[in-house]
């Protein structure tokens, strides 16, 4: 990958709970332990690591959300998203919550991966909301984290807009 310039690889984790896993149906047979086998090998390999989990799907508890951010934290990764839940109109998941009575099916509006919008028996959305703000925060506010971001910029421009996004970045975590 190098080779060819390759700098970046992104994966979908998804879930940090194994169980969440399977429910949601996300890649078949794959583990989280493939998925930390993956983070570290692409480490190794000198490239950035983006990781991407999804928070509040149905049936994930508090202890799964956690074990989300807790997975997150321990992975080789250089960034990390996180975002709630959506039922994409079309999608079995969306059937289900429409017929759960976990989203109403007729405010679209409401459908963003950076606002949770489904509330099971288990998670309200205000919770969802709570766990991604505290997984940012768990997540950047480390300074493993500063340190490989400190890695990326190649020159003195770059280092200055990346000093801007990260000073904003951080302020909105902290706030």
């Amino acid at each position: 990958m190098k080779s060819v310039e390759c700098w970046q690889v992104a994966f979908g984790y998804e879930f940090g709970d194994g169980h969440i896993l399977q429910l949601a149906d996300k890649g078949g047979k794959t583990t989280v332990e493939q998925g930390r086998t993956a983070a570290e090998a692409a480490h190794q390999a000198g490239s950035v690591v983006d990781g991407h989990f999804i928070m509040g799907y149905p049936g994930e508890t508090k202890e799964s959300l956690q074990a989300t951010i807790d997975y997150a934290c321990s992975l080789k990764l250089t960034f990390a998203h996180f975002y709630a839940c959506v039922p994409i109109p079309g999608s079995r998941l969306y059937k289900e919550s429409v017929d759960q009575s976990w989203f109403n099916g007729s405010d679209w509006a409401k459908l963003n991966q950076d606002k949770a919008s489904i509330s099971t028996p288990q998670l309200c959305p205000e919770m969802v909301q709570a766990y991604i703000r505290k997984a940012y925060k768990r997540f950047y506010i480390r300074p493993c984290i500063m340190m490989r971001g400190l890695k990326i910029p190649k020159s003195l421009n770059e280092y200055m807009n990346f000093a801007k996004l990260g000073i904003g970045f951080y302020k909105d975590l902290t706030s």
